[in-house]
């Protein structure tokens, strides 16, 4: 059977900043197209003109990640890590009683988190379609990418091998599609550097 945990509050103020901060990674997750493409005017003039030309998908493709990021940690990744925590990894003798600040601070870390370790995919592809790495450089380093991946679970999550795994996993698996993503996005950079110079030496 599992303990009946009750959240508490230490002030009367407790609760108001508690809808804040519902509120405010709420708002994070829905606005999320908003921050993306202010992130990408930023960026956009060192780019060419066809790489900006992806704004679009890349946008939709970052935003879809974050929020689906999110819902994972929200739906699967939490709701294991705190039954390990209190149901399993808790003595029985000890009561659980958590304060909704200690509470939502947790949630939302996981939260935000993984929104960020779903990107990792899209972030590798566009590193690697604006020529700043290659998927043999990522390849070379595939072994220190794992090691990095459960050193991260290690240090992001509780100290319980369930939580651990299903944060590193992801990070690796999205590793590995990074790679995929990085060959396809590389093949395209080397077919439009080779169409420039046919151009330039045309004209």
């Amino acid at each position: 059977s599992t303990r009946e945990d009750k959240l508490v509050v230490l002030s009367p103020l407790d609760p108001f900043f508690a809808y804040l901060k519902v509120g405010l990674v709420v708002a994070l997750f829905l606005a999320c197209p908003v921050w993306l493409y202010q992130l990408w005017r930023f960026i956009a003039p060192g780019l060419y003109a066809t790489e900006k030309s992806v704004v679009a998908p890349t946008i939709f493709s970052a935003s879809a990640l974050f929020i689906s990021g999110g819902l994972f940690a929200y739906f699967v990744m939490f709701p294991i890590m705190f039954d390990v925590l209190v149901n399993q990894m808790m003595p029985q003798d000890l009561t659980g009683s958590f304060t909704v600040d200690n509470y939502l601070t947790i949630l939302f870390g996981m939260t935000l988190a993984f929104g960020a370790i779903f990107e990792l995919p899209l972030i590798i592809a566009l590193l690697a379609r604006v020529g700043l790495v290659t998927p043999e450089f990522l390849v070379k380093w595939r072994r220190h990418a794992i090691v990095l991946a459960f050193v991260l679970g290690a240090v992001l999550t509780p100290a319980d091998p369930i939580s651990q795994t299903l944060m590193s996993v992801p990070l690796v698996i999205f590793y590995e599609v990074g790679i995929i993503l990085a060959r396809v996005m590389a093949k395209k950079r080397q077919q439009q550097l080779a169409e420039a110079e046919a151009a330039s030496a045309s004209s």
